[in-house]
């Protein structure tokens, strides 16, 4: 998708937030739109409620974790990624967030 795309898929999600209409993911995928349209303080405003809203399920922690990692919170980020490992019994995702644990050692 191109950046004008991105902005139309955050406003028509928006717009069905306002009106009720529950659908999954809806703030992890509009995280995901407004990390792709450059916008990362939304995208991790969206990706915690995310969070707030699930707080079970490994994957929301794992995209935050990420998220925080990028933008250098390095200790909130391993914290997110124990958290997702704790979560998750799928082995691939649980390689995966070892790996990001891992490459996160030593960085403050």
């Amino acid at each position: 998708m191109v950046a004008s795309e991105y902005g139309r898929a955050i406003e028509v999600m928006n717009r069905a937030a306002e009106r009720g209409v529950d659908f999954r993911n809806l703030h992890t995928q509009l995280a995901q739109a407004h990390y792709r349209n450059g916008d990362t303080d939304a995208a991790l405003r969206e990706i915690r409620l995310a969070v707030e809203e699930n707080p079970r399920l490994a994957s929301p922690h794992a995209v935050l974790a990420g998220l925080l990692a990028e933008t250098g919170e390095y200790q909130e980020a391993r914290a997110e990624y124990r958290e997702a490992l704790s979560l998750t019994q799928d082995p691939r995702l649980r390689a995966r967030l070892e790996d990001e644990l891992r490459a996160l050692e030593g960085l403050r």
